[in-house]
């Protein structure tokens, strides 16, 4: 699997490359390949403290629709996260996560047998 990059190879400041590349990848191959490449990262450990980690991966399996994966990793963001600015973003986004699942719970009725 390659590894995606900005469109002009203009990384933000501070970014580390490889967080770059898994930042970009969902873009361009979908959020499948951006959250393998967030799961090689966590294998190598370097970043393993990066809450942003975290939060990209919760965002990646929000979009895939695996809302108890999205969950656990935006609490993981979420413990990790010290400046408030951060956690009110990573609470709401866990909480209109939260509350999509219970409005499926409350639409979905299983079929009459």
């Amino acid at each position: 699997m390659s590894r995606g990059a900005p469109p002009d190879g203009a990384a933000p400041a501070g970014a580390a490359p490889d967080t770059v590349c898994a930042d970009y990848a969902p873009m361009r191959d979908g959020p499948a390949a951006g959250l393998a490449l967030i799961q090689d990262l966590h294998k190598e450990g370097e970043l393993a403290g990066y809450q942003w980690l975290y939060a990209a991966q919760a965002d990646l399996h929000r979009r895939l629709g695996q809302a108890p994966e999205a969950q656990a990793a935006y609490r993981k963001a979420l413990s990790m996260s010290q400046q408030e600015p951060e956690r009110r973003y990573l609470e709401r986004r866990l909480q209109e996560l939260e509350k999509n699942s219970l409005d499926v719970c409350r639409i979905w009725r299983p079929p009459n047998d």
